[in-house]
C-alpha cells in the first residue's frame, strides 16, 4: 500500500506538479531507449530525538537523522548524492548545527520499486542562552548516476522538526 502511494506521488511529481529535477543537466537526460529514466526522491525524514536540551552533557550525537529515499524500478545499481541540512528555523535566528556527514553518496540497488534508508547525525548544535528554536531538517538528492533521475518536491519536500532548548 505504501509503495502504491509513493508510486502515485512519483508519477505526479514526474509529470510536472511543480517539482523540479535536481542535479543540473544530468537530471534532464533524454530518455534511454525511448523510455524515461526511473525516478528517485526523498520520501520521508525523521529526527530522533525530536527535542534536545543542549545543557545536557552527551557522549554521542545530538540527534540521528533517517532519510528514506523512494525509487522506481531500476535494473542495475544506481547512486545519487544525499545532502541534509537546515530548511528553516522558528523563530528566525542564528543556529549553529553540524551535520555529519552533510553529504553522502547513496546506492540504490537493482530492484523493483522500493526504498533505501540513509543515516546522518547532528553532531553539535548551539543556540543563544535562554533560547528555544525549532529547526526544520530537510534532505535533497542530486548528481544521480546515469540510470536514474532525481526529483526535488520543492517546498513540499519532506521535513522533520528538531527542537533545541538551552536554559
Amino acid at each position: 500500500m505504501r509503495h502504491a502511494m509513493m508510486a502515485a506521488l512519483v508519477a505526479a511529481v514526474a509529470l510536472g506538479s511543480g517539482a523540479r529535477p535536481r542535479g543540473g543537466a544530468r537530471a534532464d537526460r533524454p530518455p534511454q531507449n525511448g523510455r524515461e529514466l526511473p525516478v528517485a526522491l526523498v520520501s520521508a525524514i525523521t529526527v530522533e530525538p525530536g527535542e534536545v536540551h543542549l545543557a545536557t552533557k552527551r557522549t554521542g550525537p545530538v540527534a540521528v537523522i533517517t532519510v528514506q529515499v523512494f525509487h522506481q524500478p531500476v535494473n542495475s545499481p544506481q547512486s545519487a548524492d544525499l545532502e541534509v541540512g537546515t530548511c528553516s528555523t522558528t523563530p528566525p535566528t542564528r543556529v549553529e548545527i553540524t551535520y555529519a556527514p552533510p553529504s553522502q553518496r547513496i546506492t540504490i540497488p537493482a530492484s523493483p520499486q522500493g526504498t533505501v534508508d540513509a543515516k546522518a547525525r547532528v553532531d553539535s548544535a548551539a543556540v543563544g542562552s535562554g533560547s528555544e528554536v525549532r529547526v526544520m531538517v530537510c534532505a535533497t538528492l542530486s548528481h544521480p548516476s546515469s540510470g536514474v533521475r532525481t526529483v526535488d518536491a520543492g517546498p513540499d519536500r519532506p521535513q522533520a522538526p528538531l527542537t533545541l532548548k538551552y536554559p
